[in-house]
């Protein structure tokens, strides 16, 4: 079993640096996911393994990931949550020359197929996203014009940035489900970049970067270092 890289560790929150193709939680596939093996983890050093999640990440995507300690933690981190003082930032390769802006759709979740549309209008079962796509750089995969991305998300939706971006035309790079296909892409590339918060009275600001060795990223690595 592999272990998590911990970033920050107190007596009310984890902060981890979630492995790519890691379930957040349990799933019917019956991987080993975040919780479980982080829960391990912490059992091994002789410390208390209660985890509450407070946010997730997919499947296929990677970076920093807060972990409650605390049913108290996990409430006060929710609240942040519910009225946006929870900052979160990605980095992410996409399709296309993308330029930007501020994005608002409502989000449909077709259950079957496990994904989400942006329809114009509001209708029985959608919810309002919006989230900030900020280029950074451009680049060339194999002749398609692709995009290094900071995106800053205002709601937490199911699959919210791949499914914005893609109805956009920029689907990103490796993203099967969203029309993102690419060989070279073991992973999706999107990465939790930035986790920032203020709990209880101590201010937070948590960064990391992608690995530049690891495509798509890799077309980037100068362009990365100015996000350090």
């Amino acid at each position: 079993m592999d272990n998590i890289r911990i970033i920050y560790k107190d007596e009310a929150i984890v902060v981890i640096d979630k492995p790519y193709g890691m379930p957040s939680q349990e799933d019917r596939t019956g991987d080993a996911s975040v919780l479980t093996v982080l829960s391990e983890m912490l059992k091994e050093r002789g410390e208390s393994a209660e985890l509450y999640p407070v946010h997730r990440l997919d499947r296929g995507v990677g970076g920093l990931m807060a972990i409650a300690r605390t049913k108290s933690a996990c409430a006060e981190l929710n609240l942040l949550i519910q009225e946006g003082r929870l900052h979160k930032e990605y980095l992410a390769v996409a399709f296309g020359h993308c330029d930007g802006g501020a994005y608002t759709d409502y989000l449909f979740k077709d259950a079957a197929t496990n994904k989400s549309y942006a329809v114009r209008t509001k209708r029985q079962g959608s919810r309002l996203a919006s989230l900030d796509a900020a280029p950074l750089a451009y680049s060339k995969i194999a002749e398609r014009e692709a995009t290094l991305v900071r995106v800053v998300i205002h709601t937490g939706r199911h699959h919210q940035i791949r499914a914005q971006l893609s109805s956009r035309g920029y689907p990103l790079v490796g993203d099967r489900k969203y029309g993102g296909v690419c060989a070279q892409a073991r992973n999706i590339a999107l990465l939790s970049h930035r986790l920032s918060f203020t709990l209880y009275g101590r201010e937070f600001d948590f960064k990391l970067l992608p690995r530049t060795d690891a495509f798509p990223f890799s077309l980037f690595e100068k362009e990365l270092k100015n996000c350090e």
